[in-house]
């Protein structure tokens, strides 16, 4: 499908929609993600860039980059311990249409691997959003919306969370506090509070302003009628402050999912430029990584690749969010749905490493040995086999 250059999904910046276009930098390579993580969602990129072809026709439109073949080949650049790709059958696709990606009544127990963003007033780009294979759909009532729509677009979100009562679960994402629009979007949404799983605040830069939040929440699930508690946050850091405030702020409450980094808005204040590697925010993006899982919370969200036509470049971007620790990413356009997806869901690579040292460590312990050596040379102790067992027990968790 090719993407339309819309105010929903080029214009705007702050963690969701872009309000510029942002390439990168002539030279830069953009096959450098892992060559495991390639190898499982090429396909995925190439029939995405088939299929957009195909459509564009004679349109005129800009048919999507196909990807490079060559970058199947490039080294594996894993830091730190990783499981071995050279030593274990690959997929030539991966599977994108797994438990995770499809809704649940409980967004709660739903891993949030694709967050896709739609404008909350526009009605078709709503209902075709639901019937799509994403981990969770977020209504936007800030930056894809104008100023002079915000009002309809309260109400259209409330009616189409509304609409599908009995069916999925929604997220919405609504104005930042300093706007003076936030409390005017709850005070919106109440009636639709009890079919509403997930809000997203932007712009956070301190613990005050998601404890906001979450008060005018507790009265407001109770006007609703909505269990208490049932609507959890996530907080955008999109800013320097709000990057050095991550710990706290991931601390703040309860009601607190975890924190979603916003890429666009960070670039515009440090004055960088984007890429599909994101080596230029990746003192920040670890910064949220390690602030979330220090206060217990999930695993952070990444923010999106705001080249919708790239679709390797998406894949690089998608790789190294997992690769960093992000549980997820944010997702602009229908076509990125599947390249991120593949690229979050462990390959029978990972899987079959998994699956060999779970069984040799549990050998090893019934022996009284507590470290060992793989036939390949992996080491293998407490802490490896424990991720190991994390990632064999999240494939089942998916499904």
């Amino acid at each position: 499908m090719q993407p339309q250059a819309t105010a929903a999904t080029a214009a705007a910046s702050r963690g969701g929609a872009p309000k510029r276009s942002v390439s990168r930098p002539e030279g830069t390579d953009a096959s450098a993600a892992p060559a495991n993580v390639i190898a499982v969602i090429a396909p995925t990129c190439q029939r995405a860039s088939e299929r957009s072809a195909r459509m564009s026709g004679a349109s005129g439109a800009n048919p999507s980059v196909a990807y490079e073949p060559a970058a199947r080949e490039r080294p594996h650049r894993a830091t730190g311990q990783a499981p071995p790709g050279r030593s274990s059958p690959m997929l030539s696709a991966a599977p994108t249409k797994r438990k995770s990606d499809v809704f649940s009544t409980d967004m709660n127990g739903t891993p949030l691997r694709t967050l896709l963003f739609v404008p909350g007033n526009d009605r078709r780009k709503i209902e075709k959003a639901f019937g799509l294979a994403a981990s969770a759909v977020m209504l936007d009532l800030e930056d894809a919306v104008a100023a002079s729509e915000k009002d309809a677009a309260r109400s259209i979100t409330c009616e189409s969370v509304l609409a599908r009562a009995g069916s999925a679960a929604s997220g919405v994402r609504i104005n930042a506090l300093a706007s003076g629009l936030a409390d005017a979007d709850l005070d919106a949404l109440t009636e639709a509070l009890p079919r509403i799983g997930l809000i997203a605040v932007p712009m956070v830069e301190s613990a005050d302003e998601v404890r906001h939040i979450a008060d005018r929440l507790d009265r407001l699930e109770a006007a609703a009628g909505a269990p208490a508690g049932s609507v959890t946050l996530l907080a955008v850091t999109e800013t320097a402050r709000g990057i050095l405030a991550a710990r706290e702020i991931a601390a703040s409450t309860p009601r607190l999912r975890t924190l979603l980094f916003g890429p666009a808005d960070l670039a515009r204040e440090l004055g960088v430029e984007l890429t599909a590697e994101g080596f230029e925010h990746l003192h920040a993006r670890s910064s949220i990584v390690l602030a979330a899982r220090a206060a217990d919370r999930e695993a952070p969200v990444d923010g999106p690749y705001l080249q919708l036509a790239d679709d390797d470049g998406c894949a690089v971007s998608a790789a190294w969010s997992r690769r960093l620790g992000f549980q997820g990413k944010l997702v602009l356009h229908p076509r990125q749905l599947p390249i991120v997806a593949a690229a979050f869901a462990p390959g029978e690579h990972e899987l079959a490493w998994a699956r060999e040292v779970d069984r040799a460590f549990r050998e090893a312990e019934a022996a009284g040995v507590s470290s060992i050596q793989l036939a390949d040379g992996t080491f293998v102790d407490y802490p490896v086999a424990a991720r190991a067992r994390d990632l064999l027990a999240r494939d089942e968790e998916l499904g």
